[in-house]
């Protein structure tokens, strides 16, 4: 079961507890990896300026474009959730903790939530 190669994508709101979900599954496998998002928004090498004790008006419209972004995905939600197929294994994990979840991931992601 946990030789066959597999990508498992965790996706939700901000705060959702994403990051910790995905870190605490990546332990718990033999072999993973965890990308963490932030990752790549530290990526972006020219023209990113990053919020300081006294930001520069750059860094107040990037962040005031992820405040806008991130409002964005949340007024989607609802669209997100009614609109795309039910493919995969889909949890409500609003009232597990993250190892919980982890847990229902394990127990279902080679089988329930295969879709390739």
């Amino acid at each position: 079961m946990w030789q066959t190669p597999a990508v498992v994508l965790i996706s939700g709101i901000m705060a959702a507890g994403k990051s910790t979900v995905a870190e605490l599954l990546a332990r718990r496998l033999p072999r993973a990896v965890h990308l963490r998002g932030d990752l790549f928004r530290r990526m972006v090498v020219t023209g990113r300026a990053d919020v300081t004790a006294q930001p520069c008006a750059e860094a107040w419209r990037q962040l005031q474009s992820r405040y806008d972004l991130a409002a964005l995905v949340a007024d989607l939600d609802a669209e997100f959730r009614a609109d795309t197929p039910r493919i995969g294994l889909w949890l409500d994990t609003s009232a597990q903790s993250p190892a919980q979840t982890v847990d229902e991931i394990l127990a279902g992601a080679w089988t329930d939530a295969r879709i390739g």
